[in-house]
């Protein structure tokens, strides 16, 4: 149902099939069944456009919403500054958490990896012509996920207290855009 309120949200669905393979939950059985709730809304809705003559505007408007790139959003400084900050907390993290895969079980490497795959597969699809910055909610999904476990394993508990603390003032102060 939320591909008929965010169309951008299908370019997942390949990121969906390779990450549910990798930690071992894809089979006939699931693929069939999220292939199918992911159609039957589509279908429905067509079923609908089509019953009532709209079926033309619904399937423009639909791959419009698909294709056609999002306004792109003019930052100012502190803006640019918050994304460079920001993304490089990321990289940081994303570092750490691939340096301690080798001390980790199978399937905490396994989850590891899809966390990665989550942060990394949106941040190539802010560069895409179709795509803004909408995008990284998306990245920020799995950046919730490596970030504290970096500044968790900082060995000076100041530091990562410190790092901690200005991250979160930095993006409170990014919210009223000071």
């Amino acid at each position: 149902v939320g591909s008929l309120f965010w169309t951008k949200g299908l370019w997942f669905v390949p990121f969906i099939i390779v990450a549910a393979g990798m930690l071992r939950a894809l089979s006939l059985r699931t693929f069939s069944c999220m292939l199918w709730g992911l159609l039957a809304p589509i279908m429905i809705v067509g079923s609908l456009a089509y019953v009532t003559d709209n079926l033309q505007e619904w399937a423009s408007g639909y791959e419009q919403t698909l294709m056609v790139p999002v306004a792109f959003y003019r930052t100012r400084l502190y803006g640019k500054t918050y994304l460079f900050v920001s993304g490089s907390v990321l990289v940081l993290s994303i570092l750490s958490a691939i340096r301690n895969m080798g001390s980790l079980s199978i399937w905490q490497s396994r989850i590891t990896r899809v966390t990665i795959w989550m942060i990394l597969y949106p941040a190539l699809l802010i560069i895409l012509p179709h795509f803004s910055f909408e995008m990284q909610v998306l990245v920020a999904m799995g950046g919730a996920m490596t970030v504290p476990l970096w500044i968790q394993r900082q060995r000076n508990q100041r530091m990562s207290e410190l790092t901690l603390s200005l991250l979160a003032a930095f993006t409170l102060l990014m919210q009223w855009n000071i």
